[in-house]
């Protein structure tokens, strides 16, 4: 993703927070997708993640394996939402499960990726958060507070607080 698309991804997860009125984490990211007139269903799966099933009345029906934990279903609701918001063209867009290098995936998937990240865990409560620890103290157990926190997993948080350049992956 080039800088314009990381500007926009950011603006546009900025913006449904701010209109949901969530000013605090965890993110009910379902009741993002409910005002967004997205239907989801939960059902276990060993082909997928999750889908975004556009139908020709206009509804939106979300698949979210229910096999999975929760912080990578709420990650999945967030990343099928970007692919609601982005990829209108698509009548169909399924994530199956798969461990696809970030590098290997298609712009779609990475933007859909980022724009999870953006609004599960936003920059400026994150930062505010992250701030709370001296960064000279930060520790495992630090990472898995602000994962349980922030209800995704320690992967997600560890990956979102390299890209805010708030620590360094090893």
């Amino acid at each position: 993703m080039n800088s314009r698309d990381i500007k926009i991804v950011e603006l546009r997860a900025n913006k449904i927070l701010l209109e949901s009125n969530i000013h605090e984490v965890p993110v009910d990211i379902e009741s993002i997708a409910d005002k967004l007139g997205i239907k989801i269903s939960y059902a276990p799966s060993e082909e997928y993640s999750g889908m975004l099933i556009r139908r020709e009345d206009g509804q939106a029906l979300m698949g979210i394996n229910s096999s999975e934990p929760k912080t990578r279903m709420r990650f999945t609701v967030a990343h099928e939402i970007a692919h609601f918001l982005f990829d209108k063209k698509n009548k169909v867009s399924i994530d199956y499960r798969t461990s696809t290098r970030l590098l290997d995936k298609p712009k779609e998937e990475k933007r859909a990726d980022f724009f999870a990240a953006n609004i599960l865990m936003p920059k400026k409560l994150l930062t505010l958060d992250f701030e709370k620890i001296s960064k000279e103290s930060f520790s495992q157990d630090h990472l898995i507070d602000l994962a349980k926190k922030y209800q995704v997993s320690q992967d997600a948080m560890k990956y979102r607080l390299s890209n805010l350049r708030l620590i360094e992956l090893i």
